[in-house]
């Protein structure tokens, strides 16, 4: 009998425990409720605005690339004054994703010119993080943080429009594009998954998309790709 009314008081004490605990969390949701509307705010436009800002997964994003053969294309570097660009023909595995041939020069591009003309467009020890093709022909690149380093060492606007406009060339040309999938026409810079901030270090300005500029072209190269 005493086992049993001790069950009891147990069962009661936690029936209480639990509405208290119940009433202590309705009373936090009601001040936070009234606290949003005094400030005039709608307490359910967190959750619209959660559900509106769901990510759109891009077009091409990472899909296993079929090898088509080999084919030629261009790879910009930097003249051996560094005043502009000029083309260096390369041979790559051609795949049936424009991502994977971007991808590809890009990492052509940092290894550096193989003989010939040219001088490196990319600091050492930059890599790619992400890479993704949008719908709309804008190419998402997010490089690693020695990209920004390198510059912020030089702070040189002539090599910031020199090392940018390599790869803007080198990714818009059509040589990379496979049927069906639209060429690339802008690339949006990222530096350790974020928008660099104004001044890249200090001149250009990488918040928006940008599309390839024929002025950094020597006269040598082939004309840059309609945007």
């Amino acid at each position: 009998m005493f086992e049993h009314w001790r069950r009891d008081i147990m069962r009661n004490f936690m029936l209480s425990a639990w509405g208290l605990l119940t009433l202590v969390l309705l009373f936090a949701v009601m001040l936070l409720v009234n606290e949003l509307l005094k400030n005039g705010q709608d307490p359910l436009d967190s959750l619209r605005a959660a559900s509106a800002e769901e990510p759109r997964e891009p077009r091409q994003a990472a899909r296993p690339a079929t090898a088509l053969g080999e084919r030629e294309i261009q790879l910009y570097f930097a003249e051996e004054q560094g005043r502009w660009l000029v083309p260096q023909t390369a041979v790559i595995e051609f795949s049936d994703s424009t991502l994977e041939n971007c991808r590809t020069v890009i990492d052509l591009l940092i290894k550096g010119p193989s003989g010939g003309a040219g001088s490196p467009v990319m600091p050492p020890g930059v890599r790619t993080r992400a890479m993704y093709l949008l719908d709309n022909g804008e190419l998402v690149i997010d490089f690693s943080r020695e990209l920004l380093t390198e510059l912020s060492r030089s702070k040189s606007a002539s090599l910031e429009g020199i090392m940018i406009n390599a790869i803007l060339h080198t990714v818009a040309q059509r040589a990379l594009q496979t049927r069906g999938v639209a060429a690339v026409r802008r690339v949006r810079f990222l530096i350790e998954g974020s928008a660099p901030v104004q001044g890249f270090p200090a001149h250009l300005d990488l918040r928006e998309p940008l599309e390839p500029d024929a002025a950094w072209v020597g006269a040598a190269a082939p004309a840059a790709p309609d945007a």
